[in-house]
């Protein structure tokens, strides 16, 4: 125990002690213990016994106290350090494929060791920790997707027996959250949503090592485990999906929610007109805002001009994704990166297949879609 508290002692400031009221004291030297050494007539008390014989098991305690705390913050700095980087490996990734949570990435052994057990002193840079990231998330996703994605597929299971994988793609495979408001969430937009990144409750190491990026917990970003606890099918959803596949002439058992953003139908809803104020949408906006409600589908053909007027365009400057390079963009700002690119952005807004080839709805965006929900009225 000596040893380990000359060693916190040379780590700590000489100052922190010196003017520590346990040690600067008006006691006679001889005071603080026998082994102080006598030369001539002086005393001379060895600084490192006068302070340990004076402080014992409170400096003991002060100095562990200090050392949790600046292990804690290098700790702290790593994750943060790691999310970031993780966050920016991630926005460079197809949102189309289910990317894990924060939380399953930094539990994983190889993660956890490089935080933990490389010495505290140690600055850990950006390029040996993504590089580390790049090394080790093949294999943790490679694990991790297919076990998630068959949770998924049971709890569409609970409402369709005989589901496939691939049914997930499908218009009509809609889920709810029962944590929260959202009521219409499509494969694989369940992977980013808040709900379903939670803290994993077990007593586990990795859990308690998690404890100590906790500060960082509740940011813009969920940071927890992905897990499928609050996710349920949503049978009615699914319903009102299916009327409007079928008003688009597409059939239900096929039409993927791909198929349907290119579609791009024009929903009314029924149930909400009053005093001649008619409210519109986009289809994503259905299940969202408009469940269980009367509606119609594209039927607008003598006012159909009039009402597109009142339109209001999407501003999510990160609705869709670049299928080059997956950055996300605005509908307006992805023109100038297609023209960088050389894509013909005439060809985008005729030729379905061409666009399917260049863009993709953002599966991390909240409500991926052209426009907001607007009301038109008639003059």
């Amino acid at each position: 125990m000596a040893a380990e508290a000359e060693t916190m002692i040379r780590d700590y400031s000489w100052d922190t002690f010196t003017n520590h009221e346990l040690v600067s004291q008006p006691r006679n030297l001889t005071d603080y213990g026998a082994n102080t050494p006598v030369i001539g007539d002086d005393v001379y008390p060895d600084s490192m016994t006068l302070a340990w014989n004076c402080m014992e098991n409170k400096l003991v305690q002060m100095l562990s106290e200090y050392l949790v705390r600046k292990r804690n913050e290098a700790l702290q700095s790593r994750y943060h350090l790691l999310l970031r980087l993780l966050f920016q490996i991630e926005s460079e990734t197809d949102s189309r494929d289910p990317f894990p949570a924060p939380g399953d990435i930094l539990t994983d052994p190889r993660i956890e060791a490089l935080i933990w057990d490389t010495p505290y002193d140690k600055r850990l840079g950006d390029s040996l920790c993504k590089s580390k990231l790049l090394e080790y998330l093949p294999s943790i996703i490679d694990e991790w997707r297919p076990a998630k994605i068959q949770e998924v597929l049971e709890i569409l299971r609970t409402g369709r027996p005989s589901a496939t994988v691939s049914d997930l793609h499908l218009a009509t495979s809609v889920f709810a959250c029962s944590s929260c408001t959202v009521k219409a969430l499509h494969y694989p937009q369940m992977f980013y949503h808040r709900c379903c990144h939670q803290r994993s409750l077990t007593s586990s190491r990795s859990d308690h090592c998690l404890d100590v990026y906790v500060p960082f917990w509740f940011t813009k970003r969920p940071l927890g485990h992905w897990m499928s606890s609050t996710l349920v099918y949503n049978d009615s959803g699914s319903q009102d999906i299916k009327k409007v596949i079928e008003a688009c002439n597409l059939d239900p058992e096929t039409t993927t929610v791909d198929d349907l953003h290119l579609a791009n139908p024009l929903i009314e809803c029924l149930s909400c007109k009053t005093h001649g104020r008619r409210h519109f949408m986009r289809w994503p906006y259905l299940p969202i805002q408009h469940m269980g409600h009367s509606f119609q589908v594209n039927s607008f053909d003598t006012e159909m001009t009039q009402i597109l007027a009142r339109e209001i365009p999407s501003h999510d400057r990160k609705a869709i994704c670049c299928a080059h390079c997956h950055e996300t963009f605005g509908l307006k700002t992805f023109e100038l990166h297609a023209g960088v690119l050389g894509i013909d952005c005439d060809t985008l807004t005729t030729d379905l297949l061409h666009i399917r080839k260049h863009l993709y709805w953002n599966s991390r965006a909240i409500v991926p879609g052209s426009s907001r929900p607007f009301v038109y009225v008639k003059a």
